[in-house]
């Protein structure tokens, strides 16, 4: 009497895992920490530094300077980072030999790319400045304040006002 409705049940998953759409492919899971971050820059006004070290010498001490000042309050306030894991990766954004950096906007324009001759000999100072260069406009807050009121009586809702701070 329960061997039809095992039979049944058994029929009716093997459908279902066949309808199931395919697994997707590898490379948008390995590039998704980049629309991660491109994501969050256009939700906070930064751009994104896309960055790949390699496993050399050159790459190590790059990955450390990103860390340490004057890099790491810049990166801390102005980037969101988005560490690439394979040189396939690298070339899907114009990168070529590790180490290799890359700056984009929110949109994911790339704004500037620093090559492995860019960045040698490297100087922590020298790309501090050059990512300066770089920073996003700030937003007139008031004009978003202004906005936001102004659509909020137009729908009749209420705004919240959030401050943040990235410590």
């Amino acid at each position: 009497m329960n061997r039809p409705i095992v039979a049944l049940a058994a029929l009716c998953t093997a459908a279902w895992a066949l309808a199931q759409d395919p697994a997707p492919t590898a490379a948008p899971k390995r590039l998704s920490v980049v629309a991660d971050a491109l994501a969050a820059a256009k939700l906070e006004n930064k751009r994104v530094l896309v960055h790949w070290l390699g496993d050399g010498e050159a790459g190590a001490a790059i990955g450390k300077a990103l860390k340490r000042a004057p890099l790491s309050r810049q990166l801390l306030y102005e980037f969101m980072q988005a560490p690439l894991a394979s040189a396939d990766d690298a070339k899907a954004f114009g990168l070529g030999d590790a180490p290799a950096l890359a700056v984009l906007d929110a949109d994911g324009k790339q704004l500037a790319a620093f090559a492995a001759t860019d960045l040698a000999p490297f100087d922590a100072g020298k790309l501090a400045e050059q990512l300066k260069a770089h920073h996003a406009a700030p937003l007139d807050a008031q004009a978003l304040l202004d906005a936001a009121f102004a659509a909020a009586k137009k729908d009749g809702k209420r705004v919240f006002v959030h401050f943040d701070a990235p410590w």
